[in-house]
């Protein structure tokens, strides 16, 4: 892209993406500056969009100044929270409720192998840290292992196609197939009125494709460390891929689409 297309909603993805994590998880100080100068300026919002629950995005967009925090915050590709005048948010009753009922329905098939698979897993794959409760089914394994867990949980929920494979670089989640960060990316674009043309996002795992493969955002972008399927679909949807890793790498995204 040369010609800057100067985005009025930004989507960001947090891990790899936006934060830092040292003295504590936190919007990267210089991403932080450039989101509220194009606030001011421009009049461009954003929004978080991250697999990480509702209550740490909250909390992450709430040490930012009430008119820096972020429009709205998506969560586990499911649930949306709106910033309300006073700089709270509150959750989308509809759509939360509805992606609850969506949810309960696939849980209440699944939930029982959780045990069974997981003994398997833990004897296949090196597990870091595993969530496997009414919520989620989360794995956290190195990044050598992931492709082979995702096909060995494709094989293992293969009686159940309504089930899907997502995750990032280091960690295999199962979701309902009508979860994706893209879908909660298209309801807040158009509550919000603004048109896909103008809608950039970033993200570097492979839960972030469905955000960044052109159908759902006109803009996209990744920084250096996103994974290969990630550049792909980037490069294909004539996306920007960052020579900057991390935050620094969002940041030359969202400078290099706004012209700055």
């Amino acid at each position: 892209m040369t010609t800057p297309q100067h985005p009025e909603l930004i989507f960001l993805d947090l891990d790899g993406t936006s934060v830092i994590y040292e003295p504590h998880l936190a919007l990267a100080p210089g991403l932080a500056d450039l989101l509220a100068d194009l606030g001011v300026r421009r009049g461009v919002r954003w929004c978080m969009n991250s697999d990480r629950l509702s209550r740490t995005q909250i909390h992450l967009a709430q040490q930012l100044p009430a008119d820096m925090r972020p429009a709205a915050i998506c969560s586990i590709q499911r649930y949306i929270h709106w910033k309300t005048p006073d700089g709270a948010y509150l959750p989308d009753e509809r759509v939360n409720s509805e992606a609850d009922r969506i949810h309960a329905t696939l849980w209440k098939t699944l939930q029982h192998h959780f045990e069974s698979w997981m003994e398997g897993i833990h004897r296949r794959f090196p597990v870091h840290e595993h969530v496997a409760d009414e919520f989620m089914l989360a794995i956290q394994t190195t990044a050598d292992a992931v492709p082979e867990l995702r096909r060995h949980l494709t094989d293992l929920l293969e009686p159940w196609p309504e089930a899907f494979i997502s995750g990032n670089i280091a960690w295999v989640f199962v979701v309902h197939r009508e979860f994706s960060k893209g879908r909660v990316l298209s309801i807040v674009a158009e509550r919000l009125g603004v048109p896909k043309e103008r809608v950039l996002a970033v993200g570097d795992g492979f839960n972030d494709i469905p955000m960044l493969d052109g159908t759902r955002a006109g803009l996209c972008g990744c920084p250096a460390n996103a994974e290969d399927g990630v550049k792909a679909a980037v490069a294909a949807a004539g996306g920007i891929i960052s020579a900057a890793e991390g935050p620094h790498g969002t940041i030359d995204i969202i400078r290099r689409l706004c012209g700055m």
